[in-house]
């Protein structure tokens, strides 16, 4: 009997530092864990922070310059690419039929819903921020925009909403142009914020306000 009685416990002493060993490394590995995973996120959380800083300091855009706006020769070559544009949805029925053909009829030369623009600037634009995407934006070639959203529907609650925040991005991206919105439906064409066709020239008021040219601004600072 005492040799059994000794015998457990040997086996219990040397089963007793292994079982010790393996709680304390479990307990370890346990607080390893919780502290590097929350560090690795955490490092993730930074690094991705610090990429997009740079992105909601500034417009990266690749859009034409905002004096194309007043140039009749640059805004030809802009209609006739969004043109080509607009034609390659309209050949793959690109959102859908419906709406292509809405806008296929907007996009004919003898429209009179937007004949005061009769530029075509862009088909499908996104706006620098990458939200979203306007159906299309014309151009008066005096500094003019509007912005036409398309839906194939009748209810025009959504459709409006969309107009106007495409408008307001047209604007931050083109801030000396006028900038009106419209929607097109089932309903037909309406404005949702008409605007006057026409903006002053930031060049020219330039031009105006400083006729002395570099030299009258160099005086200025002497």
């Amino acid at each position: 009997m005492q040799e059994e009685s000794t015998s457990k416990t040997h086996q219990s002493y040397r089963s007793t530092p292994s079982t010790a060993s393996s709680s304390n490394l479990s307990k370890s590995y346990l607080t390893l864990k919780q502290i590097e995973f929350p560090l690795f996120h955490q490092m993730i959380r930074s690094q991705v922070h610090k990429a997009i800083q740079p992105l909601n300091r500034r417009v990266i855009t690749s859009l034409p310059a905002q004096s194309v706006l007043w140039d009749s020769e640059k805004l030809l070559k802009q209609d006739e690419e969004a043109r080509k544009k607009a034609q390659y949805f309209f050949s793959h029925g690109v959102p859908n039929k419906a709406e292509c053909k809405l806008l296929a009829t907007l996009l004919q030369k003898h429209n009179t819903e937007i004949k005061s623009f009769p530029y075509l600037f862009f088909y499908e634009w996104s706006p620098s921020n990458m939200m979203g995407r306007g159906d299309a934006v014309f151009a008066s070639g005096k500094g003019g925009l509007v912005v036409v959203e398309a839906k194939a529907k009748h209810a025009t609650k959504h459709v409006t909403k969309q107009s106007l925040f495409y408008r307001q991005r047209l604007l931050e991206e083109y801030p000396h142009s006028s900038v009106s919105a419209a929607i097109l439906t089932h309903r037909g064409f309406a404005w949702t914020q008409k605007e006057s066709e026409q903006a002053e020239n930031p060049v020219q008021l330039t031009s105006v306000l400083l006729p002395c040219g570099r030299r009258g601004i160099e005086n200025l600072h002497t």
